[in-house]
């Protein structure tokens, strides 16, 4: 190789570095981005945990300010676990999943995962038993796509996330008439999400958040590197 090639080729090489590093760089800012947008929803931060809770986050505003136009719960067979769905502005549909099951000593419902799909303007369930609520007729999509919020490298699409930052602390949701769930002695208790949501949010739904006419035959997300899992 000449000296006029071999500085080509330590060119290419050291852009190569460059764009890589670029695109790891800009990963880390979205995510610090995202988490910095769900900051200005905390409350009552404090330092003293118990059951890890380091903040009351108001999950409601949260989803309005991102577009909800609806939210609502939907009646599960189990008590201890509560699903709520909020519909946005574009059609998609997110169900979030909470259970009181998970760690049994928990005060707090716990977020498991969240459901993704498009369905029409009537489709609004209140109970996944079919014989407990007459629905319109209205039909959702046949795609759906489910993100487990458990694993903070897998919800927020990043297999060195949990390396790279804080994920072992939860923020209870603010309460109201729609997230909680009933404990083991029949009380109702507060629900809460991983510190990670809004990394995670953002990275799952919100990219949903940004489709224009999300289609009802197949998801239009499917084959790029969303993660989750789709039905």
């Amino acid at each position: 190789m000449s000296a006029s090639q071999s500085r080509k080729f330590a060119g290419y090489l050291m852009l190569l570095a460059l764009v890589i590093s670029g695109c790891s760089l800009n990963g880390s800012m979205n995510h610090a981005t995202s988490q910095a947008k769900l900051e200005s929803y905390l409350s009552q931060q404090s330092q003293t945990a118990e059951d890890n809770i380091i903040a009351s986050f108001d999950l409601y505003q949260y989803l309005l300010d991102r577009g909800a136009v609806d939210i609502w719960r939907i009646q599960d067979s189990n008590p201890k676990d509560a699903d709520v769905a909020v519909r946005f502005k574009n059609d998609i549909v997110a169900i979030f999943y909470f259970s009181n099951e998970v760690g049994k000593g928990s005060k707090y419902g716990k977020l498991m995962g969240i459901s993704v799909f498009a369905a029409e303007p009537d489709y609004r369930p209140e109970s996944w038993d079919p014989s407990a609520t007459i629905m319109k007729s209205s039909s959702r999509s046949e795609w759906s796509r489910w993100f487990n919020t458990t694993s903070p490298d897998d919800f927020v699409n990043d297999t060195r996330y949990k390396e790279k930052n804080e994920v072992d602390h939860f923020y209870s949701v603010s309460p109201n008439k729609i997230f909680y769930t009933i404990n083991s002695a029949g009380k109702t208790v507060l629900v809460s999400v991983p510190q990670y949501f809004g990394a995670g949010f953002e990275a799952t739904v919100g990219r949903y958040l940004q489709l224009s006419e999300p289609s009802f035959i197949v998801d239009p997300l499917d084959g790029t590197n969303i993660g989750g899992e789709t039905n």
